[in-house]
């Protein structure tokens, strides 16, 4: 066996060690456990806020008559003469349609003392203005009529009393009725 001197077993040293730095490194697999994964983020959900419209408000005018029939008023200007009493069109500009907001009429009928008349108007509508025309000593006269007097909101029911002739006490007849309608639809 040769013996090795110190020298020469640095100069072995050194080469091994050096070998092994120049070595190529060999990664093996990585792998992470759950623990270093970042959570996944719920999707970012928009709320779509819908606005609703505010109501239309349409005004309609129509008379009554007293044969539970409704005519429309809504073209009334200027009343002049017997039959035509409110100035629709100084309160609001009503379109045409109105009857079709009349849910019910019942008791209009001439001669019907004392029976009230009754108007029923449609879910949504008011009325704005009403008048009476009360027939007086053969002939006819507007007589305006107090919304509080006649108008249940509760029910949309407009009643029409038979009114009263101061000088005699006894009941008028109501010839027909004329109303402004405020619906919002």
């Amino acid at each position: 066996m040769q013996q090795v001197t110190r020298r020469e077993m640095l100069k072995r040293g050194a080469v091994t060690g050096v070998a092994l730095a120049w070595a190529t490194p060999v990664v093996q697999s990585v792998s992470m456990s759950k623990a270093f994964a970042q959570s996944v983020s719920e999707p970012t959900t928009t709320t779509t806020t819908t606005t609703t419209a505010p109501p239309v408000t349409t005004y309609y005018a129509v008379k009554i008559e007293p044969t539970n029939k409704c005519v429309d008023i809504s073209g009334q200007t200027n009343p002049t003469g017997e039959g035509q009493c409110l100035d629709v069109d100084a309160i609001v500009t009503p379109v045409a349609g109105g009857c079709a907001r009349i849910a019910s009429i019942s008791n209009a009928h001439e001669n019907n003392k004392p029976t009230p008349w009754v108007v029923v108007l449609e879910d949504g509508c008011t009325p704005l203005d009403m008048a009476c025309y009360i027939k007086t000593g053969g002939s006819l006269k507007c007589q305006s009529v107090d919304h509080g007097s006649v108008w249940n909101a509760a029910t949309n029911t407009l009643t029409f009393q038979h009114p009263t002739d101061p000088a005699n006490g006894k009941l008028k007849d109501i010839s027909h009725v004329e109303i402004v309608i405020c619906c919002e639809m």
